[in-house]
């Protein structure tokens, strides 16, 4: 029922409605172990590793959040996609926030000088 009423959030979000290849529930059990166990990390335009797993990030939500290899041929459910972009848009705000935090550390010591 939970799952019911998650999914109903999906016809209030238009660019969930076409997706570009078909659900695999394989895909999805496997991204959302990777997205359960591991960090987001050598973050790209289109690709980024989860883990050891190299993750299709373009597109989205039309064809992200797969694995690589699968890119256009399968794709994890629409909840497990959001989860993913959710995820990969908190490490790049950790990262983006780490790097205002060096140049401010780095300007100080300038001005210290």
């Amino acid at each position: 029922m939970k799952k019911f009423l998650l999914n109903l959030q999906f016809i209030f979000r238009p660019s969930f409605w076409i997706m570009t290849a078909p659900f695999d529930r394989d895909i999805d059990e496997i991204m959302n172990h990777l997205l359960d166990k591991y960090e987001f990390s050598n973050i790209g335009k289109f690709i980024a590793f989860l883990g050891a797993v190299e993750i299709w990030i373009g597109n989205q939500p039309y064809s992200c959040m797969v694995p690589y290899k699968f890119i256009h041929k399968y794709r994890p459910s629409r909840l497990t996609i959001l989860k993913g972009i959710h995820k990969l848009n908190e490490k790049i705000k950790e990262e983006e926030l780490a790097e205002i935090n060096n140049f401010k550390k780095k300007h100080n010591m300038l001005n210290n000088i």
